[in-house]
């Protein structure tokens, strides 16, 4: 810039002195005067052209023009692993497209620490199998899960969020037509399935995937109240498959007294009142009188739900009467 000024300003005295000298002497400095401001308005003028493409060539490689970049190519390619999803549905029964998309949604979760473990893997086949009951087709289902593997593989760890919130829209499609409160339970249920398989490696959640559930409660406005309910009732769930895993002949008093108290989040010196209200709340949340009008398969979750729920108020209220 300083050049294409000096260079400007030499040119217009150049000229002026050429137009109001007699002299010859005086008409040839003034000439060369001229050439040499012509001369610097060229190197400013190059100068300035080389400042923008060296502008230009940072910009594009800067962090900020990158991460734009994969966003925008992240986004193409969620968009076609939703298309390719869609087509595989076309013609398949609601149990199959449901237990397929909670279970590509699983897989998510199961990926956020970078590797998808067998006991993971069982989490998922178990917890559809407990859900529908053992109606949807775990063939069709294993291909949508190698499918979602190899989506997961294409836009890295740092993009599942991004891609588990697209396949939830999916997901609420298949609910839009329950009542607001029927819907909202069925989701935490969702939650519930999405919990037991992230602890399934060894019971509890490592930093991507409470990171990941952190941010899925704040976007659907899940309360704290269900956030620990959601934790309480995979916990159990998890305890609950590990002893019949491990002791499927029986279950010592003590340790179903302890994961009883778990499933409600009592202390073991716990009062019939708050016994009660921790009963209320779960019977409020999972009743079956709310979904007599809800899909069959909501109908049978939730009543299976309730049932569980009572079952363990039963057996806690037997220990202080």
């Amino acid at each position: 810039m300083i050049k294409l000024i000096l260079g400007s300003l030499v040119y217009i005295l150049g000229v002026y002195l050429f137009f109001n000298v007699l002299g010859f002497v005086e008409s040839f400095f003034s000439m060369l005067l001229s050439l040499y401001g012509l001369q610097k308005i060229g190197e400013g003028l190059d100068d300035m052209r080389s400042g923008r493409l060296r502008d230009f060539i940072h910009a594009k490689n800067s962090p900020t023009h990158r991460k734009r970049k994969q966003s925008a190519e992240t986004s193409r390619i969620n968009y076609f692993y939703v298309i390719k999803l869609r087509e595989l549905f076309d013609g398949r029964s609601g149990v199959d497209i449901l237990a397929s998309v909670m279970a590509s949604i699983s897989i998510h979760i199961a990926k956020a620490d970078g590797n998808i473990s067998d006991k993971e893997i069982e989490s998922i086949r178990y917890s559809v199998d407990r859900v529908f009951n053992g109606k949807a087709d775990h063939t069709f289902i294993s291909e949508v899960v190698r499918i979602t593997k190899e989506h997961l593989q294409s836009i890295g760890l740092g993009n599942i969020l991004t891609s588990i919130l697209e396949i939830f829209q999916i997901y609420m499609e298949l609910i839009q037509y329950l009542p607001e409160d029927e819907r909202n339970d069925f989701f935490i249920s969702l939650f519930t399935m999405l919990y037991e398989v992230a602890i399934a490696d060894d019971g509890k959640l490592n930093y991507p995937e409470e990171k990941i559930f952190q941010a899925l409660y704040s976007n659907f406005g899940i309360p704290l109240e269900y956030q620990d309910l959601i934790k309480r009732t995979a916990q159990y769930n998890y305890n609950a498959r590990k002893v019949n895993k491990d002791k499927p002949a029986s279950v010592s008093p003590e340790k179903k007294f302890k994961d009883a108290l778990e499933f409600y989040g009592l202390k073991d010196s716990y009062t019939k009142e708050e016994l009660e209200k921790a009963w209320k709340k779960m019977a409020l949340l999972y009743h079956p009188d709310k979904y007599h009008n809800s899909d069959p398969e909501v109908y049978r979750v939730m009543n299976e739900k309730f049932v569980q729920a009572k079952e363990i108020y039963e057996f806690l209220l037997n220990k202080i009467k």
